[in-house]
């Protein structure tokens, strides 16, 4: 789902600019020329884990072509990542506006908001299918395995 108030997301190879040794790639959003900032947990003054970030995924689709040959198309896609509230730290909650605080002006408040039904799905698709991942996948399958899984359960 889209992010209200993220209209574009452009990434480019790193550059020395970019301080995060987290981040494999420079992310601009909303046109900006400055490099996207993630705002990061701190326990003791210690940055932890990131509060959010954009990452690049790879996805796979794959397709019949003309000739009825199973073809395999590599698509990299910008995703924005928001770690979940729990005891100590409230990223979801407030993503809004640590996200304005680390990235304004490209970033204005009045835009953000991500529906809290997307994360109300998230978990609850989550809590549904982590049981299936962690009996069926507790080491490497091949190819013929998964084919053989997703034939027998969907």
């Amino acid at each position: 789902n889209d992010i209200d108030g993220i209209s574009s997301i452009k990434v480019t190879d790193k550059t020395k600019a970019n301080k995060s040794s987290k981040s494999t790639v420079d992310v601009y959003v909303n046109g900006s020329d400055s490099l996207f900032v993630p705002t990061y947990n701190t326990k003791f003054t210690v940055k932890t884990s990131r509060e959010y970030d954009v990452e690049y995924r790879i996805q796979y689709f794959y397709y019949l072509d003309n000739d009825g040959v199973l073809q395999e198309k590599e698509v990299q896609l910008p995703m924005m990542f928001v770690q979940d509230d729990n005891n100590t730290d409230h990223n979801f909650t407030d993503f809004p506006t640590h996200i304005v605080n680390d990235n304004s002006p490209a970033i204005t408040l009045s835009g953000i908001k991500i529906d809290v039904d997307d994360l109300t799905k998230i978990r609850d698709d989550y809590d549904n299918k982590i049981p299936t991942f962690e009996t069926n996948v507790t080491e490497a399958k091949s190819s013929a395995q998964i084919v053989e899984f997703i034939n027998t359960n969907l």
